[in-house]
């Protein structure tokens, strides 16, 4: 028996692994598994009052049933689990699972879409009991500690037909009294990233919030304001990744990693003194980097950035609250390479005021970009974000059901200025096109240093080649 089972529900498609953590959503596109880093996290802050164990049920390709007779088998005073927005349905049969095996179990789930919805999916979800909005892992400890419903900020609970919102728990400013997250209760080999150069692999955060304004980010509704963990915290982490765990690669899946330059050159600095050996992968934004930072990154371990660039046309990237620029975006690029670091570059096909052009003007941009890895995606609105908010004020919502709000499926915003059709072929081809390019496969074979190189690259193109041809109407 445990006191606490932490899990990342199965997929609903057996031959695609979701992504439900850190305000992601939806299904992976070239095969890769991310660690999940909130679960970790919870796992982290509460193993010193409870026995705690993490099931990941996605990347392990379990089923309901093997998972039925984990919790028969466990017996847990709480389950846990994640979840997203088109997954939000299926993932709550784990809440149904839990009170069949046993009514007294206490359920509860967490992020983006339940901290906008929470209320209704308590009303909606009778087998739910906490619905948890913000600071996960205090909320959570404290309701295992006091289980006063009527009092913990940062959770939705029932009272009886009653359901009682307690409001937002005010955010934590030091970060670095939490603990790093318990990478030592996953499995790190079943994790892969297609840009990931060793293995094992895991995630980790070195800061929460995002003061950017994009509409279509849900990323804000755990959290808007910028918040660091000290480097000499982030260092302790990483040695004992390095040192204990025998880890060899990380995803830093910080919002905006180099927000503060000052803090990652202070970061790499540390690294470098403490000759950890790690390598290491980012996001950040074009306007957040220069070249004499990305050179001490790479001199640091790090050996690819990832960049935010949504859309080619300077019109759109001012309507969706990005801030930046087509030039800013290309210079970002430009320094990225020169620094030696390999690129990963984000595009998305069907924002508001999206036209047919402007679409094949972000196409466009990504082959004169030629990142290492390009993934586009379809504006897709999740539930609290601006952007839902005018899709439902202009009447652009032509699905209601949450399973079809995921970026790679048939756009569920009818706009005035494209059709769904249009988004859908121009997002299939944008693919078909980059990836099918023998430009970008001779260079990706010129990369090939070994056969987990290879093996991984084909694994990824195997995985794109699904979901380009997976029928998504």
């Amino acid at each position: 028996m445990v006191d606490v089972l932490l899990i990342v529900p199965p997929s609903p498609k057996p031959d695609r692994v979701c992504v439900r953590d850190k305000g992601a959503m939806g299904f992976s596109k070239a095969g890769y598994t991310f660690p999940p880093y909130d679960l970790a996290m919870i796992a982290a802050n509460i193993r010193d009052i409870a026995s705690v164990k993490i099931i990941d049920a996605n990347a392990n390709k379990q089923n309901f049933i093997s998972l039925s007779q984990m919790i028969n088998n466990h017996r847990p005073n709480y389950v846990i689990f994640s979840n997203s927005t088109p997954t939000i349905d299926w993932d709550m049969n784990i809440a149904k699972i839990s009170k069949e095996i046993d009514p007294s179990i206490i359920t509860m789930t967490y992020g983006p879409h339940i901290t906008a919805l929470g209320e209704k999916i308590l009303l909606d979800y009778k087998e739910l009991d906490y619905a948890i909005i913000n600071e996960h892992e205090l909320t959570i400890k404290e309701i295992i500690l006091r289980g006063n419903k009527n009092e913990i900020k940062g959770c939705i609970s029932r009272n009886g037909e009653a359901i009682i919102n307690n409001g937002y728990r005010e955010e934590l400013e030091n970060l670095d009294i939490l603990n790093f997250p318990a990478h030592d209760l996953l499995n790190l080999r079943v994790y892969s990233l297609p840009y990931a150069k060793r293995a094992p692999l895991t995630a980790t955060m070195t800061s929460r919030g995002c003061p950017g304004k994009c509409i279509f980010c849900c990323s804000w509704l755990i959290s808007k304001k910028f918040r660091a963990r000290s480097p000499d915290h982030i260092i302790n982490e990483l040695k004992y990744l390095s040192e204990e765990l025998k880890v060899k690669e990380i995803k830093f899946w910080d919002d905006t990693f180099t927000y503060n330059q000052k803090r990652i050159f202070d970061i790499c600095k540390l690294i470098r003194k403490e000759k950890i050996d790690i390598s290491w992968v980012c996001n950040t934004r074009v306007d957040s980097i220069s070249e004499p930072l990305l050179k001490t990154m790479k001199d640091s371990g790090c050996h690819t950035i990832c960049l935010g660039v949504e859309s080619g046309d300077n019109e759109i990237l001012q309507y969706i609250g990005k801030e930046i620029t087509v030039d800013q975006i290309k210079k970002g690029f430009e320094i990225a390479k020169k620094s030696g670091l390999h690129t990963a570059g984000f595009f998305m096909l069907g924002h508001p005021h999206e036209t047919t052009q402007s679409i094949k003007k972000t196409i466009a941009l990504a082959n004169i970009l030629q990142p290492d890895y390009a993934s586009f995606n379809i504006v897709t609105p999740y539930p609290g974000t601006p952007l839902y908010q005018l899709a439902v004020k202009n009447g652009w919502l032509n699905r209601s059901d949450w399973n079809r709000f995921e970026s790679t499926l048939y756009p569920v915003m009818t706009l005035d200025t494209v059709t769904p059709d249009e988004v859908h072929s121009l997002f299939k081809n944008a693919y078909r096109d980059y990836y099918l390019n023998y430009r970008y496969i001779f260079k990706r074979v010129r990369q090939w240093k070994n056969f987990a190189t290879i093996r991984s690259d084909f694994r990824s193109f195997l995985g794109l080649l699904g979901m380009i041809h997976e029928d998504s109407k």
